[in-house]
């Protein structure tokens, strides 16, 4: 379980966020995550955790529709060219969200958050030892504790906690639930795009965002409800 949790929930999608992270706006990127809920309620259906729900059905293909206006309109991004880009990134919201399943479903009966947090983050963590290696990207506070050396260290610290607080919600709330929060990172990822890089939206990208949040309220306030029994 920690390996194929540090696989998928954090080597890969960290590889391929470093990867586009240059190519593409930071509010773009925060914004193609709201795939993961839909990916990761298809994937509590076939495997019995969540129940069906039309609200909830309603809910995620808000969020696909608000995707597909970010994507499809030449004038939505900066550059036609980073629509290729977009779609990469959107690899890890498959990944997330098979991951966010195998934490519901195959999580040990004996293991607390605090292990199981621990656990993945090692795992993932020897995962990308051979990514630093290809890319000749070792780092272990080469330059001193310079503002990059602080930020990195400052988002380790911020890492472990969203790894805690991600099992228990897990635990307490299901896969689906502890997935919605990825329809909030665009409003996170947009203000702090727009306040520390300067990004500026088109008029698509505002409405992607509004149907969004529209998307939010039918998956998890809306859409709440009993949750399947877990398959023996």
């Amino acid at each position: 379980t920690y390996a194929t949790l540090g696989a998928l929930a954090v080597a890969f999608p960290l590889t391929i966020f470093a990867l586009v992270a240059p190519k593409l706006p930071a509010s773009v990127v925060a914004i193609t995550q709201t795939l993961i809920p839909m990916m990761t309620y298809a994937l509590a259906l076939i495997v019995a955790i969540e129940r069906f729900r039309w609200t909830r059905v309603a809910g995620i293909g808000l969020g696909l529709a608000g995707v597909l206006l970010l994507v499809v309109p030449e004038a939505s991004l900066p550059e036609p060219g980073m629509a290729g880009w977009v779609l990469v990134v959107l690899l890890t919201s498959l990944s997330l969200a098979t991951a966010f399943i195998i934490a519901a479903r195959f999580r040990p009966a004996d293991a607390d958050s605090v292990m199981m947090a621990a656990g993945t983050l090692s795992a993932g963590a020897l995962f990308l030892l051979p990514v630093m290696a290809i890319e000749g990207s070792w780092w272990f506070l080469a330059a001193g504790l310079d503002t990059g050396a602080v930020a990195l260290l400052g988002q380790s610290v911020l890492y472990a906690v969203l790894w805690f607080l991600f099992l228990e919600i897990i635990r307490l709330a299901g896969p689906v639930f502890f997935s919605a929060n990825n329809y909030l990172v665009p409003v996170a990822g947009v203000a702090w795009g727009m306040a520390i890089f300067g990004d500026r939206l088109s008029v698509w990208v505002w409405g992607a965002l509004g149907l969004m949040i529209a998307g939010v309220v039918l998956l998890t306030v809306l859409g709440a409800g009993p949750r399947a029994k877990r398959p023996v």
